[in-house]
């Protein structure tokens, strides 16, 4: 069962997103990158979440040792993961705001 990213909470964007950013994190990784933005989150909030993900086949989970896991996007996962991304910048038009910035190799004495 795979659900839509429209039926995601924000914490589980988020989620998805730090599971991008990291090569198959432990969910302590996950608590300790996502503390600063979620105070006082709790261990049962992030393994909560993490099981509903695995359950709509967006993320996996395997062993890495007796009492340690480690979690992956599934296909599906990333695949909602970057459609939303692209959406995203496709809304305010990276493309553009990155053209516009300064080139760090022509900055300086070319004037």
């Amino acid at each position: 069962m795979t659900t839509s990213w429209a039926t995601l909470t924000a914490f589980q964007r988020d989620l998805l997103r730090e599971l991008a950013a990291h090569d198959s994190p432990k969910g302590l990784t996950l608590l300790d990158t996502l503390e600063a933005e979620y105070i006082g989150l709790s261990h049962a909030r992030v393994y909560q979440n993490l099981d509903v993900l695995i359950e709509a086949d967006l993320v996996t989970k395997h062993e890495v040792d007796g009492r340690t896991n480690a979690y992956e996007l599934t296909e599906a996962g990333r695949t909602q993961l970057t459609t939303a991304t692209r959406r995203q910048a496709t809304a305010i038009d990276l493309e553009a705001v990155e053209s516009k910035l300064p080139n760090p190799e022509h900055s300086g004495g070319d004037r």
